[in-house]
């Protein structure tokens, strides 16, 4: 890609960050981005067909970052508390979740599927269980967004550490074999 497509749409990117980081999804507006980016109206449809494409492109960087292949994680641990540790860095991003912003939500709920199921769908297939894998995917992924609500408000009381291991232990209570 040339260097000025590269950096004009990165400049896109970053000022939908900024924008994000002060205002609600719904408060942006393209001519917002496009001010704060200093690029024309041109320019931002070339890079993105709208505002919500905007939005998908920031989620999907979250996760492509994190689940990286060239990425190796000692423990599957490693991997959720570099998951968190992006959330609890990145402004837009809490303001999206706390927020709950129905599109963001949308997208976000798919990139765990795409990225994050496939790593703890080990950790329920080595119990046997009569329950549907499409039951313990949503109940795994659930779990997850409620530990962000969670945690989100108490940021300050609990590390990416903590909260790893407190969704850890939880799924862990999860999969015992007892029956109730």
């Amino acid at each position: 890609m040339d260097r000025r497509i590269q950096r004009s749409r990165q400049a896109i990117l970053d000022a939908f960050t900024e924008l994000l980081a002060a205002s609600s999804f719904e408060q942006i507006r393209i001519k917002d981005i496009l001010e704060r980016a200093n690029v024309g109206r041109a320019t931002f449809y070339n890079h993105f067909e709208s505002k919500e494409m905007l939005l998908e492109e920031f989620s999907l960087s979250l996760f492509q970052h994190i689940f990286e292949e060239g990425i190796a994680y000692d423990h599957f641990i490693n991997l959720l508390e570099h998951l968190f540790q992006h959330i609890g860095d990145s402004a837009p991003m809490r303001q999206l979740l706390v927020s709950k912003q129905a599109y963001f939500l949308r997208e976000f709920q798919l990139h765990l599927e795409i990225y994050l199921w496939p790593k703890l769908k080990p950790l329920f297939q080595t119990k046997s269980s009569p329950l549907p894998e499409s039951f313990l995917q949503e109940q795994a992924l659930s779990s997850f967004m409620a530990t962000l609500d969670w945690w989100l408000p108490r940021l300050a009381a609990y590390s990416s550490q903590d909260v790893s291991r407190i969704y850890l232990a939880y799924l862990a209570n999860l999969l015992q074999e007892e029956e109730l």
